[in-house]
């Protein structure tokens, strides 16, 4: 909730009932956490750069895609209709080969050698419609991952000279760290205990910038499938000399890699680098309402004056970050009788009347249909007509 205002605010005011933002921690269908990007072994708002290595699932970059000797989607079995590699913008493929589903590219494919092998049936098409929103997807991605960093942490950790030691609860579905990202990027130890077998486990890992490199992750192979670094905060991540084991969470992120693999999904704004993808789809998730944000009120100078005669206005401006349906309403003392305000627009009109005159204090009150509300404070002075 959001206050602002031009005096103290008054005691006076009736309170306004708000409802929380509530985090439930019951396991969902994962496809209504990751969305498409369920589907695909990486996904990529912008370009992805590789070579020499291999994905073994599906692929989608939202940029260019540039590759040499590569593989794609090598363990799946898909229809020859079925595509398995799509890219935004230009394909260039020198060496390698597709070997399930088609490709789909909504630039060029004038770099898509004709050497690449390709499954029975399988077509490459160009310079049409692609078959994903990235824009839209990656609004929700990113939702997602703001949602989970707010997840109240149910385990401890302790930082080590030489790595990390998490300790979860033991019992719960869900297992939540906050880990700082400058100490998981210097580990070279992260151990892991008093997990659940079937828990989902989220590492929300802080920092603008980071990684991970000489780590030794193996002994979480088993639950690869239920866990999720989510690099909330990310804008760039290297990752050398390392196999991480599960899911990388960072839509913000451009990240750049060398040796290594994932076993787990891919989500990013941007991949380059030599690094292996396995095929370890995200099954953990959890149902969590994304982060509610106040309405803001854009008009910070509603007009201090009005003179008797005339009709006083003020338009606030309203938007809510979240595109939610928003309700307005004032406060006023003293009363005065004729102010009205549009609930849905929030345009205050009020003529006052001979009679009128003095100063009056105003709260503009803005609401989301989710909790948030916003409120502005400021006086009116109104003036006997010449």
């Amino acid at each position: 909730m959001k206050t602002i205002s031009k005096f103290k605010i008054l005691t006076a005011i009736a309170p306004l009932t708000l409802s929380s933002i509530s985090f439930a921690l019951t396991p969902t269908p994962v496809e209504e956490c990751l969305d498409v990007a369920q589907g695909f072994n990486a996904f990529v708002q912008g370009d992805f750069t590789a070579q020499y290595t291999d994905i073994q699932g599906r692929l989608a970059a939202g940029g260019n895609v540039d590759l040499q000797n590569y593989g794609l989607a090598s363990t799946l079995t898909l229809a020859s209709e079925e595509i398995s590699f799509v890219a935004g913008g230009d394909i260039n493929f020198t060496e390698g080969q597709v070997y399930s589903g088609s490709v789909e590219a909504g630039g060029s494919t004038a770099g898509f050698s004709q050497l690449i092998g390709l499954a029975p049936g399988a077509t490459v098409s160009s310079n049409g419609p692609i078959s994903v929103d990235f824009d839209a997807q990656f609004d929700g991605l990113n939702a997602f991952s703001e949602s989970l960093s707010t997840l109240e942490a149910n385990t401890t950790i302790d930082y080590l000279s030489y790595g990390v030691s998490l300790h979860g609860d033991c019992e719960s579905d869900l297992q939540v760290f906050n880990i700082d990202g400058d100490a998981f990027l210097a580990a070279n130890v992260f151990m892991l205990e008093c997990i659940p077998s079937d828990a989902t486990v989220v590492f929300n890992i802080d920092g603008e910038s980071g990684g991970a490199r000489d780590m030794e992750l193996s002994h979480l192979y088993p639950q690869a499938e239920n866990i999720i670094y989510n690099f909330y905060e990310a804008t760039s991540l290297y990752f050398t000399s390392i196999g991480m084991q599960g899911s990388i969470l960072a839509p913000k992120a451009d990240i750049e890699v060398s040796w290594g693999f994932v076993n787990g999904t891919v989500i990013a704004k941007s991949w380059a680098g030599p690094m292996e993808l396995h095929h370890v789809p995200f099954e953990g998730c959890l149902n969590i309402t994304p982060v509610n944000h106040d309405p803001i009120i854009t008009n910070q100078e509603p007009p201090a004056m009005v003179t008797i005669g005339e009709t006083y206005t003020y338009d606030p401006k309203t938007i809510d970050p979240d595109g939610d349906v928003l309700r307005h309403n004032t406060w006023i003392e003293p009363s005065a009788p004729g102010l009205d305000i549009d609930r849905e627009t929030g345009l205050v009109t009020w003529n006052p009347m001979p009679g009128d005159e003095g100063t009056y204090h105003l709260y503009v009150i803005v609401q989301d249909n989710n909790g948030g509300f916003t409120k502005l404070g400021f006086d009116i002075t109104v003036k006997p007509a010449p």
